[in-house]
């Protein structure tokens, strides 16, 4: 299984929670020299399987998780953010697995992990151009035990209310 963080905003990140679905971003015909992107973020959902956990990094907030992935990645133009410019149309659904973890992990306990050597392939720099980012497994290992730090207390799964 692999493990896997998504970019969000906050308020993308609560409309991802209320349906089940994250989607990546798509640079339009019009941002040509995005192509490239386009293809890794294509190829970096590919990626995702059936059974892989989740992991969100909220802007400017921290890294909340854990969800595991329930259908392959698909393409789908249908509005669900709100942003009228970007429908986020390479997508997977989701749901909660294990118990809620409704406290973040701070981004500076991120930094001191790779700083200390236990995460190395989570960098923000390729979040500005893509959405997604592969981590191993030892990191998702590292993160859920940050999650259990700060969530020392049981939170039962959350249903997915509009999927």
């Amino acid at each position: 299984m692999g493990n896997h963080i998504f970019l969000s905003s906050q308020e993308n990140f609560k409309i991802c929670l209320e349906r089940g679905t994250y989607g990546g971003i798509s640079h339009g015909p019009e941002r040509a020299k995005y192509q490239q992107t386009n293809s890794e973020i294509i190829a970096g959902f590919e990626g995702i399987k059936v059974g892989d956990f989740v992991f969100f990094y909220v802007k400017n907030v921290g890294i909340y998780g854990l969800w595991k992935i329930t259908v392959r990645p698909f393409f789908d133009e249908t509005r669900i953010w709100e942003n009228p410019e970007q429908v986020y149309p390479y997508r997977v659904c989701f749901e909660q697995t294990i118990r809620n973890f409704p406290e973040p992990v701070a981004l500076n306990d991120i930094l001191d992990l790779r700083d200390k050597g236990k995460i190395w392939t989570f960098d923000l720099g390729t979040f500005n151009k893509k959405s997604h980012h592969p981590i191993t497994t030892d990191e998702g290992k590292e993160l859920i035990r940050l999650l259990l730090r700060n969530n020392p207390v049981y939170f039962p799964v959350n249903p997915i209310p509009n999927p």
